[in-house]
């Protein structure tokens, strides 16, 4: 049903591979790893990045894991680990956020494909398709809150 595939001028995204009706669960991912909030966001930089790089070291990671983590997008080249946390982390339970191999290739837009959300009953993060998307069709989430009109946007 999907696939990450390049996609022009913005790297890596999620396809659909078939057509997929409104309302359908697309995906239900498990964190690949998960981590404090807090350490992001109240610790100086270089602390949070000893931090998240000594976390991620304790971790059973494949290198199939640890290339995929390596290879998500960072807007904070000078921190390589928590970096890529801040760009790429979801929320997942209070105060934690999650790094998904799957999930954290769902490219932005204002006009979102998808809705997601953590399951934590399952311990997942789960995307639902909010309207039809055709078969090669890009995959979208807003990254934002959605403002309710598009002028307020």
């Amino acid at each position: 049903m999907l696939k990450i595939a390049p996609v022009s001028n913005k790297g890596l995204g999620l396809a659909a591979t078939a057509r997929i009706s409104k309302g359908t669960r697309i995906l239900a991912e498990p964190p690949l790893l998960t981590y404090p909030l807090s350490t992001l966001l109240n610790s100086p930089a270089l602390l949070a990045e000893k931090l998240i790089a000594m976390h991620i070291s304790t971790l059973s990671l494949s290198l199939n894991q640890q290339r995929s983590l390596l290879s998500l997008h960072n807007n904070f080249p000078s921190t390589p680990f928590s970096g890529i946390l801040k760009t790429n982390g979801l929320p997942t339970k209070e105060g934690e956020g999650g790094i998904f191999i799957t999930a954290n290739r769902i490219n932005h837009a204002c006009i979102p494909d998808i809705h997601h959300c953590w399951n934590s009953l399952t311990e997942k993060l789960t995307v639902h398709a909010i309207r039809d998307i055709e078969e090669g069709e890009e995959i979208t989430i807003s990254y934002f809150t959605i403002a309710p009109f598009a002028t307020t946007r």
